[in-house]
């Protein structure tokens, strides 16, 4: 019997006391086409533009002391976009309207620069959400190639992600910037752990 060469990578590899894993798999989509999902993110970047938030974030940008040359942007769980739940939907189109807003906003700082380059990692991306973000300029990446993106004229964005994206890419690089949620002291690890169902399968939480 021939072993499969994926088992055997992993069997040599050195053993690592935590191990991530993101799983893909089918999920709904709340849009049949790619003009339905085009109008949507339309309308709810429409919303976060005319916020005050926006402004705030805008002018944040525009005076960020920093003197390396950001060329692109890595995006990390930036949630599905075509989420069935509406306002996972809502906050999902409206974080990668402010990816956008944050290349837009720094190339308006480097005019002689080449076009500042997105990327996004998310595994619950459907085909549909790759489709349109490439419309858009956004490059999909599968994990781990969105770390492996990371250099020193990168800024990460991420809000709230399921895995621990801050530190992951602290241990691989040093990036230019890095936008973020609120950041809370440690707390103590919860002891009760417990099996529960997630995306058809049981797994293990705290």
């Amino acid at each position: 019997m021939n072993p499969n060469p994926q088992w055997l990578d992993t069997l040599l590899q050195p053993p690592s006391p935590i191990t991530f894993v993101w799983t893909e798999g089918n999920v709904e989509s709340r849009y049949s086409s790619l003009p339905d999902l085009h109008a949507s993110f339309s309308k709810h970047t429409v919303e976060w533009e005319q916020s005050n938030t926006h402004k705030f974030f805008k002018q944040l940008l525009e005076n960020l002391d920093i003197t390396v040359k950001i060329d692109k942007i890595v995006c990390f769980g930036l949630g599905f976009l075509s989420n069935p739940n509406q306002f996972g939907e809502r906050r999902s189109h409206i974080q990668h309207a402010s990816a956008l807003t944050i290349a837009s906003t720094l190339a308006n700082r480097y005019p002689y620069q080449h076009p500042i380059r997105i990327y996004a990692q998310d595994p619950r991306y459907t085909d549909l959400d790759k489709s349109f973000l490439s419309s858009v300029g956004v490059t999909v990446l599968r994990d781990p190639n969105g770390f492996l993106e990371v250099d020193e004229r990168t800024l990460v964005f991420s809000v709230a992600p399921d895995v621990c994206v801050r530190q992951i890419v602290a241990d691989l690089s040093r990036p230019a910037a890095m936008v973020w949620d609120t950041v809370s002291e440690d707390t103590k690890e919860k002891e009760e752990w417990r099996e529960e169902e997630m995306w058809g399968e049981m797994v293990w939480v705290a």
